[in-house]
């Protein structure tokens, strides 16, 4: 079981982190704003001390100046500047020239041997502006340039060892060429910053010990009341987190505890047809009240309904059960695990009547399958035997049309035939007026040679030539009549021949004429019994095909079938893990 004292914890740990970072941030918050407080009073202190400073030496030179600008001679100038002095005492000025690179000390009262000297010493170097030139070479730069300036540096203090920073400020009388200057150690304005500086630690130390202890007294009160606050809340945590577990072991009868109140018996309604009637761990705002619509319910609160109150936001109960966010919660829970309760419960049911009917189409589709492809084989068979007629059939077709072609080219020949016996008959009956001049032709011939031969014997000895040619013309036409007669003889007998044919041949014709219309009529029914063959075997086929899709279908009817009885059983399965009752 998950315990509470773990969220306890996080919440009283992340309050602390909460809490320390609040104070780390106020102190760091504050420390930065004493720290910057205090740069500030030290820069306010330096520029202020800097600026007395500088008005003074300004104010020292100023006088000093006078004298230089006197008609007295330079002795008596320089005694008169190394006698000057001014704060206690301390306050002195020297003169230098304006030489370069290194100027030459004119008078100096505190360390006279200085005086005539160049000033090109090494300890003179690196020990002005912050230690980048000559000290004095920076005087005569200065002076070139503006006349007169300040100048920060570092030098022994009379009566120490130790080398202290010091401000001078210089200005350069043209005329003479001579630059006279003073200063002030300024050390003390770093004496007066660190006991600044000093005051701002101890500022700085009180307020954090303050700050420390606000930070022990303020999170001392907080962590009680904190404590006090989420004891009750991380119990009801406890029993909301273990609720939830339970249920997510598949516990659907568990229920998150709520708060003892009876609805009727705050509010005294007496509405006894109430589901929430005289319970006392009620949810009303959830089944009748006002949220009810929002989970497919009516609104049933006669206080609602009669208008008492506007909705379970201003309702006693509402109030008293759902004190704090956790038992609005769990009261959500309560109804959220009911829902699923009733829907698995309705799943279970579901999934029985699926196993049922899973089962039953699954017997259904086995029996399709098996008489589908029982029809197939019929089909099958069936399609063979079409096409087999088919192709008979097509045989036949083939051999009509072949025959009415015959037929047809037959009955022309013998019209043809017989035509062409006619006109040899109409030849052959003019042969015997042809053959009647031609024997006509040979009588004069036979006659004229005849006369050739009369005519050759008269002659005589000379008429011999002429007699033997109308002997052989003689002959000639005698074989003329005589073929004549034969082939007279011939036409008569070709006639009556060609007569006989021409009888014939008319008898045959309207014969022929006659099979070869019935050929056609065989060849036409051949081709209408060939085209509705086709169609049987088209349809036969569509049958055969219909019969495999539905052999097929069958078949993956039965798959799907057994795939949701599977699914049922595993959904009976995993239903059945839910404890309901």
């Amino acid at each position: 079981m998950i315990k509470s004292k773990s969220i306890k914890r996080k919440i009283l740990f992340s309050l602390s982190i909460i809490l320390l970072l609040t104070f780390s941030y106020i102190t760091i918050n504050s420390t930065i704003l004493l720290v910057e407080n205090g740069k500030k009073e030290i820069k306010n202190y330096r520029d202020s001390k800097m600026s007395f400073y500088k008005d003074k030496l300004k104010s020292m030179i100023d006088i000093a100046y006078e004298i230089l600008k006197t008609n007295k001679s330079d002795a008596e100038i320089f005694d008169a500047i190394r006698l000057l002095r001014y704060d206690n005492g301390t306050g002195y000025f020297w003169i230098n020239d304006d030489r370069e690179p290194y100027p030459v000390m004119l008078m100096h009262p505190i360390t006279p041997v200085l005086e005539n000297n160049i000033m090109n010493d090494p300890k003179y170097d690196n020990i002005a502006f912050g230690g980048k030139e000559n000290l004095f070479t920076s005087f005569v730069k200065i002076a070139k340039q503006s006349n007169e300036g300040y100048i920060d540096y570092i030098w022994t203090k009379p009566n120490e060892k130790e080398s202290k920073p010091k401000l001078s400020y210089i200005k350069y009388l043209k005329e003479k060429k001579w630059i006279i200057g003073t200063g002030f150690y300024i050390d003390d304005i770093e004496i007066e910053i660190k006991k600044i500086e000093a005051d701002i630690n101890i500022k700085i130390k009180n307020d954090v010990i303050k700050n420390i202890l606000s930070f022990i007294l303020i999170f001392s009160a907080v962590f009680i009341i904190i404590y006090l606050t989420i004891d009750p809340m991380t119990k009801s945590v406890h029993n909301l987190t273990n609720t939830i577990m339970s249920a997510s072991l598949n516990d659907l009868t568990v229920r998150f505890p709520m708060k003892k109140i009876s609805c009727s018996k705050i509010k005294n309604c007496g509405n006894e047809t109430c589901q929430e009637y005289d319970r006392d761990e009620v949810k009303c705002f959830i089944d009748v009240g006002s949220y009810a619509p929002d989970f497919g319910e009516e609104i049933k609160c006669k206080s609602i309904l009669e208008g008492a109150i506007k909705d379970c936001s201003h309702c006693k109960v509402y109030k008293k059960l759902c004190d704090n966010e956790i038992n609005q919660m769990g009261a959500l829970f309560n109804k959220f695990i009911e829902k699923i309760q009733q829907i698995v419960n309705q799943i279970n049911l579901t999934s029985s009547t699926i196993l049922h009917g899973a089962k039953e189409i699954t017997k259904s589709s086995i029996n399709l399958s098996e008489q589908s492809k029982d029809m197939l084989n019929s089909l099958q068979n069936i399609a063979s035997t079409i096409d087999t007629m088919a192709n008979n059939i097509k045989q036949n077709t083939d051999n009509s049309i072949e025959c009415e072609k015959t037929s047809l080219v037959s009955s022309n020949s013998i019209k043809q035939g017989g035509d062409a016996v006619k006109e040899t008959v109409d030849s052959i009956n003019k042969i015997p007026e042809i053959i009647k001049a031609i024997t006509e032709i040979a009588n004069v011939t036979n006659m004229l040679s005849i006369n050739a031969s009369i005519e050759a014997a008269r002659a005589g000895e000379h008429g011999e030539g002429f007699s033997v040619v109308a002997t052989e013309v003689k002959k000639l036409s005698e074989r003329s009549i005589k073929s004549a007669l034969e082939i007279q003889k011939f036409a008569r007998s070709s006639v009556e021949i060609a007569n006989k044919a021409t009888n014939l041949i008319s008898a045959v014709i309207p014969e022929i004429v006659k099979t070869s219309n019935i050929v056609q009529q065989i060849a036409h029914s051949s081709k209408e019994q060939e085209q509705f063959i086709n169609n049987l075997v088209f349809v036969s086929k569509k049958e055969e095909d219909l019969a495999h899709t539905v052999s097929a279908n069958s078949e993956e009817l039965t798959a799907v079938a057994e795939e949701m009885e599977g699914l049922a059983k595993d959904l009976f399965k995993i239903v059945s893990e839910f404890k309901l009752d």
